[in-house]
C-alpha cells in the first residue's frame, strides 16, 4: 500500500476543502480555504501550486472576507469561491496556474454555505444563510432566486432564520436543483427545484424532511 499523503499547513486551519482530478491530464489537486486565501496543492508534488486571495472590489474598505465554500467545474478550468459576505467569485484555472477572476456573483446577503457547478452549460448553484439558493449563468448573472422554507413557527413567534446549508444539481444541464435547508433548530428539508420553460425561474416541485 502507498504511504498516506501528508501536506503540512502550519498553524492554518482549513475552512473548506475540495479534491478534484483534471479529466484531461488526470492530475489530482486539493483546494483548501484558509480564511481569505485559498491554496491549491499538487498531490503528486505535495506542495502549494497556486493561491487565490479573495478580493471584494465592491467593499468601501478592504477587509477580510473569508471563503467558506469551494467548487470546481467538471472540466477543471473554473473555481468558484463563496464568501462570508455573500460574495461569490469565479476564477479561471489550469494545471499550469490559477489565472484571472472571470466574474463575481452578487445577490446573497449572508454567508455562502455551498456551491456546485452543473456538468454542462456551466451553471452554478449557491446556497446561503440568507434563506435562499441562487442559480447563476456562466457570466455571473442570476437566473433564479429560490427562497427555502421550513416548518411554520408558532403563532406567537417570529419566523426563524432559514439556513440553506447545501445545494447541487440533479441533472447534467442544470435545470433541476436540490437544496437542504433548516432553521438553527428543528428539522431539515430537502427540496427539488425545476426550471420552468416559460419563465426560466426555478419552482419547488418536491419537498421532504431529511
Amino acid at each position: 500500500a502507498e504511504d498516506d499523503i501528508v501536506i503540512p499547513t502550519g498553524n492554518d486551519v482549513g475552512v473548506a476543502i475540495v479534491v478534484y482530478q483534471n479529466p484531461t491530464s488526470r492530475r489530482l489537486w486539493i483546494l483548501v480555504s484558509f480564511g481569505k486565501n485559498v491554496h491549491r496543492y499538487d498531490l503528486e508534488q505535495r506542495q502549494v501550486n497556486g493561491t487565490i486571495t479573495v478580493n471584494n472590489q465592491e467593499a468601501a474598505e478592504q477587509k477580510a472576507d473569508p471563503c467558506n465554500a469551494l467548487a470546481v467545474n467538471a472540466q477543471s478550468d473554473r473555481i468558484a469561491l463563496g464568501c462570508e459576505s455573500g460574495l461569490i467569485e469565479v476564477y479561471a484555472t489550469s494545471d499550469d496556474r490559477i489565472s484571472m477572476l472571470l466574474f463575481s456573483c452578487q445577490g446573497h446577503t449572508k454567508t455562502v454555505c455551498s456551491l456546485s457547478f452543473s456538468i454542462r452549460q456551466e451553471r452554478l448553484v449557491s446556497a446561503a444563510k440568507d434563506g435562499t439558493a441562487r442559480v447563476w449563468n456562466n457570466e455571473g448573472h442570476c437566473l433564479s432566486e429560490m427562497t427555502c422554507v421550513c416548518e411554520p413557527p408558532p403563532a406567537n413567534r417570529a419566523p426563524p432564520q432559514i439556513l440553506v446549508r447545501g445545494c447541487a444539481f440533479a441533472d447534467l444541464n442544470g435545470q433541476v436543483a436540490l437544496t437542504v435547508a433548516s432553521a438553527k433548530r428543528g428539522k431539515a428539508f430537502l427540496s427539488q427545484w425545476q426550471q420552468q420553460d416559460t419563465t426560466g425561474n426555478y419552482r419547488c416541485v418536491v419537498r421532504t424532511v431529511c
